[in-house]
């Protein structure tokens, strides 16, 4: 029987193979459906050595070198200091238009003037791979942007991505047509130089340096979408987790608190609500002082709507306040203060800006056939009358409150910081530590025709240090196209 069973199957065999056609060859090659990787000449990879510095664009010697840490570990071999604190933070003094050509295409970067290592009490030196530009506090610097970069130890940690002209085949490019090759860098304080800390899939952003490790969001792919991914620098240990929104997140009491209110654990393993509050409401968490919470709250007004200015092209103010809470597992959430326009919070004290309308300048010229004043008016369907009053949210002052060892806002206050120029306008404010930095824009005078609807608008920007002394922290003048300001 077996033998009749291998015979019939053997003769299946046989007719199934006579039925294939003739001109069948036995093996058939393929294109493959890309170019195979091609490292650049030695010439080329020579030249990207030379550049010490590193750009976006259009390539760099980081996207052809072997990276510190090449592939992910599970996050139980992360070390985390829970004692670890940094004051110091990368400032400038404002920015320029960089711009920069090859032979395939050309880019625009938005580049600070310089990178400035600054510590909480407002010393500072300048960042930069090459001597003499150091050497230069002033100089603008074109050859490194460190300012979204964050500090651990000796080391400045930033991303940077390559469109990487010298290898269009290029196996760490991210998908689709204008994939780049993404990497997460570092600069050494100390020695000044660069060098790559790891290859990433995709787009990345360096949420926040806590505890000794680094946070950040990576876009993996259209199947996995954003993922976190934890970087132990210390001992070149790197993770990846389940994404977790941390771009706005303190490090507090061994916690990562975000939102309002929820915290997680440093290894992300253990997450819970402590409180929660209408989620309706754009809610900025400020941080956490002796055990108490801070946040700024924007919320619709409709009295203030009905009395604003209207709005010249940015209306997403209009009829806006915020107000300040606070929130104890005791008291729950408290507001405290009302009609601000910035808070921000450092270790011991609170400092806010009271919303106002505070006249910025005056646009007196007439242009009524300027095309693009012409072009503003029918898109916006609005008249301007000559004189125009322009306004802008904040009265231009900083008050400081004093928290009392409880963590409550003492109710004695003092003015820090005020905006005396004519047409000053108090842009942002910031806290590092027990220092705050300001930064303003003080508009060019009206009689140098500089206030054109439809045109650029100049006007000079500066920086404010107080910790505790105030003092001036940088100026620089500059240009923009639009603006953010109330029309009357």
């Amino acid at each position: 029987m077996k033998k009749y069973l291998a015979l019939l199957l053997t003769g299946l065999l046989l007719t199934s193979c006579s039925e294939r056609p003739a001109n069948l060859t036995e093996t058939v090659e393929t294109a493959p459906e890309t170019e195979p990787y091609v490292e650049p000449p030695k010439t080329y990879l020579e030249a990207l050595r030379e550049n010490l510095g590193y750009q976006d664009f259009p390539d760099s010697i980081h996207c052809y070198t072997e990276p510190l840490i090449r592939e992910y570990s599970d996050i139980s071999a992360i070390t985390f200091d829970l004692e670890s604190k940094e004051t110091r933070f990368i400032s400038y003094n404002d920015l320029y238009s960089l711009e920069i050509q090859w032979s395939d295409g050309e880019a625009t970067l938005n580049q600070p003037n310089c990178n400035y290592l600054t510590e909480a009490d407002g010393t500072r030196i300048k960042l930069c791979p090459y001597e003499y530009c150091r050497n230069d506090i002033t100089e603008l610097c074109s050859h490194v942007n460190l300012t979204n970069g964050k500090i651990i130890g000796d080391w400045i940690y930033f991303t940077g991505s390559n469109e990487c002209i010298g290898a269009p085949a290029h196996p760490n490019r991210e998908e689709g047509i204008l994939g780049k090759v993404n990497m997460l860098l570092r600069y050494s304080i100390t020695e000044n130089r660069i060098e790559k800390v790891m290859d990433l899939p995709g787009n990345a952003s360096l949420d926040i340096a806590a505890y000794g490790v680094m946070y950040l969001s990576v876009w993996n792919d259209d199947l996995s979408g954003w993922q976190t991914v934890l970087v132990d620098p210390e001992n070149q240990i790197a993770a990846v987790h389940s994404y977790v929104s941390l771009h706005d997140a303190v490090p507090y009491d061994g916690w990562l608190y975000y939102g309002c209110l929820n915290r997680i654990s440093p290894d992300l393993s253990e997450q819970e609500t402590v409180a929660n509050y209408n989620h309706s409401l754009y809610i900025e968490f400020l941080g956490n002082s002796k055990n108490t919470f801070w946040f700024l709250v924007d919320c619709d007004a409709a009295d203030d709507m009905k009395k604003a200015p209207k709005l010249y092209h940015n209306t997403s103010s209009v009829g806006k306040r915020s107000y300040l809470l606070t929130y104890t597992p005791r008291d729950g959430f408290v507001k405290v203060l009302d009609h601000l326009s910035h808070a921000v919070l450092t270790n011991d004290s609170l400092y806010v800006t009271k919303r106002g309308n505070r006249q910025s300048f005056i646009v007196t010229e007439d242009r009524t056939t300027d095309p693009d004043h012409i072009a503003a008016l029918s898109l916006r369907d609005v008249s301007f009358p000559s004189p125009e009053k322009f306004f802008v949210d904040t009265d231009g002052t900083v008050i400081r409150y004093a928290l009392t060892a409880s963590g409550k806002m003492d109710p004695d206050s003092g003015t820090v910081f005020c905006s005396e120029p004519p047409g000053e306008y108090l842009n942002r404010i910031t806290s590092f530590g027990n220092s705050i930095r300001m930064h303003t824009i003080l508009y060019a005078n009206e009689t140098e025709n500089a206030h054109r609807i439809g045109s650029d608008y100049y006007y000079f920007e500066r920086n404010y240090l107080c910790s505790p002394d105030l003092r001036l922290d940088g100026e620089s003048i500059t240009s923009r196209s639009g603006g953010g300001w109330y029309e009357e």
